[in-house]
């Protein structure tokens, strides 16, 4: 019985001896995985050449490689996961290679990284300069030379920064082209191409790359432009110690700190502050201001040419319309035009307008203050005053002649209306009687020949019908037909749309196609007509009224005046003016369309061209 439990004794010991053995043989692998360790591809480098770190862990996760950026530049990370089995035994890790670039020379330690609660152990590392030949060669291979237009400018002016990168035949460039500087409070536009030349200098053989960038400080005070630095890969093949390899090299551009200066006291304080080299305004009308006509509209175009700036500084202009002219503008066009020494501005600002009544309308001047960077004083560009010669409307009798000039003049307000009724009525009675005969005698004239060419068609009924037959069977629908039932339709659509845009833009294709003539001249005959005009201007009204409410307040005050008017038959609503277009362009098509005449035996008629 003894025996039997010194035995049982003996074989429970044994069973612990060896659990704890099993677990003294685990745990140098579980120290091992439970780590993070980390190593060096090697100890010492030259201050050109990298380092590769690698880190490996089993745990997921991202390390903390911010300790390493006090002394190195983290030029790549990569990660790799690996996963093996060995005789059963199932691993796995992760690596994270890093490629550094030494900050500095001498001894230099790569600090622990931690990844949750692990930690490498800190490695170290010896960077070696450059002997001197070897750095003088580099230098030679690869440098930068760069310049400003000026160290003190004005707020908004504009300053050139070139910068031209230089690598010499000896060597091969890796990489892109150096970026763009990033400066604070500062529009900063690239205005020359990047073309590489090949230039000597010392007779050596360079390739150069010149960046240049226009630059629009935002406030006064200090500007920084900082310095570049060019890290490039670089085949060095007659260097001694390289042995045509590629290393890493870099050439720096120097920084600069411009002083920018507020707007001088001198300047007007009313006045929108534009700095500029030259500021020039120029006027065009789509028709001789000497041959306009009552109701009639034309174009005004307005344009600022600014140079040595950009085209959204330019401040809009204000120009005065006389109560006898109504004006809509449209939206300005703001443009830039690449010049040799930077960037010229441009602004366009184009206007409906149409007089109200016949006689000499007075223009006023139009000025814009600017600030010559050149000489340091206040400039005005202006356009100056002068007079337009409006004539009579024959379409439009209540429109009269007024040979006395208007002086009253305001900014072009969808506001401010004007009352055509009132200014008709005086303007009858000064009406010369001599010229309303003339006119009489010509209406009376081109009736009778109406008459006429009528009275012809009608007894020539087979010529009309053999015309009529040949085109219904041989030619069909002609394309000039076909374009015109296609404005027609797009014009429908924009009705049923509710699309004031579209309505315009369509309604002036359709008259353009059933005139056959150019869009304003379609539109100037279009609005011969009392109605017609009166539809056309009420258009124009609700799609500049829509625009104008959608300014803010701050564009407000700049926006481009526009002049309303009270018409005698207003439209309430926009449905109602819909309607009137599309019935008026029905009645004009099926007065256009009196020439399908019947036969004789009323059995053929020439088919109208679209329904309507």
């Amino acid at each position: 019985m003894t025996i039997y439990c010194t035995g049982s004794r003996q074989r429970y010991n044994l069973r612990w001896f060896h659990c704890l053995m099993f677990l003294l043989l685990c745990l140098p692998v579980l120290n091992t995985h439970a780590e993070l360790s980390a190593f060096l591809d090697r100890s010492t480098i030259l201050e050109t050449q990298t380092i590769e770190l690698t880190l490996r862990s089993d745990k997921q996760g991202e390390p903390d490689f911010s300790p390493l950026e006090k002394d190195f530049t983290i030029l790549g990370n990569r990660t790799n996961s690996q996963y093996q089995s060995i005789n059963g035994r199932v691993s796995s890790w992760i690596d994270w290679q890093l490629t550094l670039e030494p900050k500095k020379t001498g001894e230099l330690t790569i600090p622990a990284i931690s990844l949750g609660a692990e930690h490498s152990e800190p490695l170290s590392l010896r960077v070696d300069p450059l002997d001197q030949q070897v750095r003088a060669a580099i230098q030679s291979l690869i440098f930068f030379e760069s310049e400003i237009s000026a160290d003190n400018i004005y707020v908004q002016a504009q300053l050139i920064y070139s910068r031209k990168l230089y690598y010499a035949r000896g060597a091969q460039i890796y990489g892109e082209s150096p970026p763009a500087p990033e400066i604070a409070h500062a529009v900063v536009k690239s205005f020359s191409p990047l073309t590489p030349q090949a230039v000597t200098i010392n007779n050596r053989q360079y390739t150069m790359t010149e960046q240049k960038y226009a630059i629009y400080p935002e406030r006064s005070g200090n500007l920084v432009i900082p310095a570049t630095n060019a890290s490039s890969y670089v085949r060095l093949r007659s260097q001694p110690g390289f042995a045509g390899g590629r290393t890493r090299i870099s050439a720096t551009s120097e920084a600069y700190t411009i002083n920018v200066k507020p707007i001088p006291a001198t300047y007007p304080s009313s006045q929108p502050w534009l700095p500029a080299t030259q500021v020039t305004l120029a006027e065009s009308w789509s028709a001789h201001t000497d041959q306009l006509v009552v109701g009639i509209p034309v174009t005004r175009i307005l344009m600022v040419y600014a140079s040595a700036n950009i085209g959204s500084i330019i401040p809009p202009l204000t120009p005065q319309f006389p109560k006898a002219l109504r004006a809509y503008p449209d939206p300005a066009d703001i443009s830039e035009r690449t010049m040799a020494n930077g960037f010229s501005g441009i602004r366009k600002e184009s206007y409906a307008v149409s007089a109200q009544r016949s006689g000499h309308i007075n223009l006023p001047k139009i000025s814009l203050t600017w600030w010559d960077t050149v000489t340091e004083e206040v400039k005005v560009a202006s356009i100056d005053e002068h007079n337009m010669q409006v004539a009579l409307n024959p379409a439009a009798p209540n429109d009269l002649a007024d040979n006395s000039p208007i002086p009253e003049t305001q900014p072009a307000s969808p506001e401010q209306e004007f009352n055509i009724k009132d200014n008709a009525e005086h303007q009858e009675q000064n009406a010369p009687q001599g010229l309303l005969s003339s006119i009489q005698t010509v209406m009376i004239l081109l009736l009778a020949l109406l008459i006429f060419f009528i009275a012809l068609l009608i007894k020539r009924t087979s010529l009309v019908y053999t015309i009529r037959r040949i085109y219904q069977r041989c030619f069909g629908v002609s394309t000039e037909i076909q374009h015109e039932r296609n404005c027609f339709e797009d014009l429908e659509s924009a009705v049923q749309n509710n699309d004031l845009h579209a309505i315009k833009s369509t309604l002036t294709d359709w008259l353009a196609a059933h005139y056959q003539l150019a869009p304003n001249a379609a539109i100037q005959v279009f609005c011969r007509h009392k109605e017609s005009q009166q539809l056309f201007y009420q258009l124009s009204e609700k799609i500049y009224a829509a625009q104008d409410s959608n300014l803010t307040s701050a564009a407000a005050q700049h926006s481009m005046p526009v002049v309303a008017q009270n018409l005698e038959k207003p439209i309430d609503t926009n449905a109602s003016l819909r309607k009137q277009i599309i019935e008026q362009v029905k009645s004009m098509r099926i007065q256009n369309s009196k020439h399908l005449i019947k036969t004789r035996h009323n059995d053929h008629t020439l088919p109208d061209l679209y329904p309507l």
